[in-house]
């Protein structure tokens, strides 16, 4: 199957990256979407042909505000094509309050709507945990050194 994605205008595929869902019939995709001055990459769902373009995140209003850049980076399906996991990455590391080396990594529902993320506020729920065989409880982060893979 071929088809075309027509993204709107203020869309950026520098720096794109997409992954086929477990099902081959949508695509992950990470664009750069700009707001104001900034391009922030951020995460849509498409159908294979390129139709039914949705965005699922987007940076909160507060990193707008701050002009900080993130990325929300190396998206993953889940094997049922249900979640998304992705990372979330801050390039200017001079925007107090946005930037920590190493981020939480983030799960959502794949047909969420639209979700604001920004890496700093995001509520728990989002934020990929584990436990370890004593019962302590984790966030998993991710430092930039990693490609996501969902087993």
């Amino acid at each position: 199957i071929q088809g075309v994605l027509d993204l709107p205008a203020n869309i950026s595929t520098t720096g794109a990256a997409l992954r086929s869902s477990p099902d081959g019939k949508q695509l992950l995709l990470t664009l750069g979407v700009r707001y104001g001055n900034t391009y922030f990459n951020v995460l849509f769902i498409a159908n294979l042909d390129g139709t039914g373009l949705r965005q699922l995140t987007r940076p909160t209003d507060a990193a707008i505000a701050a002009g900080v850049r993130l990325s929300h980076a190396n998206a993953v399906w889940s094997p049922d094509g249900r979640w998304v996991a992705f990372a979330v990455r801050g390039v200017n590391p001079a925007t107090s309050g946005f930037y920590e080396p190493c981020q939480p990594l983030l799960v959502i529902p794949s047909d969420t709507p639209l979700l604001q993320i920004d890496g700093a506020a995001d509520p728990a729920e989002r934020q990929l945990t584990m436990i370890d065989g004593a019962g302590n409880k984790s966030v998993l982060k991710e430092c930039g050194s990693i490609e996501l893979t969902w087993w």
